[in-house]
């Protein structure tokens, strides 16, 4: 635990590796609550696409007619705000 708080402090990415149930994503969410930090997650299955890692577009009404806005994936919502990003 401390050398994850360590490697994040000092602006690094860690790479949590181990078998299903070994606890990863309670690090991770850990670390989150930890630091401070709202984390956003992505999760690799084989459903896994484009638009739910970086976003999409959609359609939304306005006063005016419609417009075509972007909706923020979780990679854009944490690039954006500096929030952590937990892959799995």
């Amino acid at each position: 635990l401390e050398d994850a708080i360590t490697a994040l402090l000092l602006g690094k990415n860690i790479l949590l590796k181990g078998p299903t149930g070994s606890g990863k994503t309670v690090l991770a969410e850990t670390l989150s609550k930890l630091l401070y930090q709202p984390m956003h997650s992505i999760n690799c299955s084989i459903d896994l696409d484009l638009e739910g890692i970086v976003g999409y577009n959609t359609i939304t009404s306005t006063p005016n007619g419609s417009e075509v806005i972007f909706i923020d994936g979780p990679l854009m919502k944490a690039m954006k705000n500096g929030h952590m990003l937990y892959i799995d």
